[in-house]
């Protein structure tokens, strides 16, 4: 009997030596801890960053609200009017090396100052490139001496309900902040205030916080796949971003060179792409349509070419495209590589001066008001209490603006994301609106600023 004892602790003292032995060579073989979120969040991490805007308005104090200047004339300025200044923080996504930013319009709008640390703590003041207010996007750019990181924007087109995301931002401050959630539903509307809506968007139930607003939301992949906007204060676990597909289709006319430089190609273009064997979005630019008799079309360009390449420079984006033409001035010699037939080839473009629009004909064509460009004495005779934008002067029946209720007097002081002061602004405005699709305009009436949302007719011009 004893001996079966000892054989059997023997066994066991052995079984007990080669587990100990199993066990110490595990802990010498270092577990991958780099989950599909943390290789994401490295990924994308260094390119999302933090944004502090400033403004400083000056408020006359209560006590002297109501009375003429003339009594305030020997009064110290600093007694009558307050200086006041507000802070608010935000988030935002370097989406290219040069230093290019999208954020949300309402994070950087109306600021006098914009400050972007980076995730390596770099900071840089920041310049307001551009802004969509009805889109909520932004463009800002910083600058350095080396390329920056950037982060590459992904694809909505195969999202699915359930899948991982992941936010990163700047919530309430602290900076660099990860969530993770998933997707809970696609194309939702969110209404605010004063007729304003925001349709198409994601909704998460992500972590998000007064601070995450223009930070990136993620895929596993970490592709920028929407870009974080709000959430609602009155529930928790719902969150929305607009999806990347809005944001690179917008793109174009925040960054575009034919309104801000006047550069004239002829030509549009539209994003493409597929996925690649590691999962990765491989996106194309290609060439939908050719204006006739432009510098495109004397250069031999065709609908259906693929562009790869700008002066030597590979273009995979509408970011790459449009930041490439930036660089350039009207009479400039471009090259463009494209594939056209399975085959790569490299055309030169002279670029020319973009024609001017007409916007009291693009006003009445599209959505059938007729304007003019306010003057004294129409403003007089119309009693406007403003002394810029487009007048109406009379509305097309059966039009888009006839449905709407225009009428004599109005004036018009925004068209989309585009400020109006006069005609020529309007046109820039008007002339990029898809058919059908409709824009929100501000416009006076009396001593009242209303928005409305207007149905556009009609075919847009070529954009670049």
């Amino acid at each position: 009997m004893k001996r079966v004892f000892l054989a059997a602790s023997l066994v066991l003292a052995v079984q007990a030596v080669g587990v100990a032995r199993l066990l110490a060579a595990e802990d010498a073989v270092p577990l991958d801890r780099r989950t599909p979120i943390v290789r994401a969040v490295q990924a994308c991490g260094p390119a999302v960053v933090n944004i502090a805007t400033q403004r400083e308005t000056l408020d006359r104090d209560p006590f002297f609200l109501g009375l003429p200047d003339i009594f305030l004339r020997h009064v110290p300025r600093d007694m009558v009017e307050r200086r006041r200044v507000s802070r608010s923080l935000g988030s935002g996504v370097l989406i290219h090396h040069e230093g290019y930013i999208v954020t949300n319009a309402h994070v950087v709008q109306q600021s006098d100052q914009i400050k972007v640390v980076l995730a390596d703590k770099r900071e840089f003041d920041a310049e307001l490139v551009s802004a969509d207010v009805d889109n909520d996007l932004a463009i800002i750019k910083i600058s350095d001496d080396k390329p920056l990181p950037f982060a590459r924007l992904g694809t909505c087109s195969d999202l699915m309900i359930g899948e991982t995301v992941i936010a990163i931002g700047n919530p309430l401050g602290y900076a660099n902040t990860v969530s993770a959630g998933i997707v809970s539903a696609t194309d939702r509307t969110l209404e605010f205030s004063g007729g304003v809506a925001y349709a198409g968007l994601i909704q998460t139930d992500t972590a998000i916080n007064p601070g995450n607003s223009g930070g990136a939301l993620l895929n596993i992949h970490g592709e920028i796949i929407g870009i974080n906007t709000a959430i609602r204060a009155d529930a928790e676990g719902l969150s929305f971003a607009i999806p990347v597909d809005h944001v690179r289709d917008q793109l174009a006319g925040l960054l575009s060179a034919r309104n801000t430089k006047r550069l004239w190609l002829g030509l549009d273009v539209a994003g493409a792409g597929r996925r690649g064997p590691d999962g990765l979005w491989v996106a194309e630019l290609r060439i939908t349509e050719i204006e006739p008799k432009s510098p495109a079309d004397a250069a031999g360009l065709r609908a259906g070419d693929t562009l790869l390449g700008v002066n030597g420079h590979a273009i995979e984006s509408i970011v790459d495209f449009e930041t490439a033409l930036l660089k350039r001035n009207v009479g400039d010699k471009v090259e463009f590589k494209v594939r056209r037939d399975d085959a790569s080839t490299s055309l030169a473009v002279t670029l020319g001066e973009a024609p001017k629009r007409d916007g009291g004909r693009l006003a009445l064509d599209r959505i059938g008001l007729h304007a003019s460009a306010m003057t004294e004495e129409l403003a007089q005779r119309f009693r406007t209490a403003v002394g810029y934008g487009a007048l109406v002067t009379g509305v097309e029946d059966g039009s888009p603006a006839a449905d709407i209720g225009f009428r004599a007097g109005d004036v018009v002081i925004q068209a989309g994301p585009q400020s109006v002061r006069n005609l020529d602004d309007l046109a820039v405005a008007l002339a990029r609106v898809p058919a059908g699709a409709k824009i929100v305009l501000r416009v006076v009436r009396g001593r009242y600023a209303v928005r409305v949302s207007v149905a556009v007719r009609g075919k847009p011009e070529i954009r670049h």
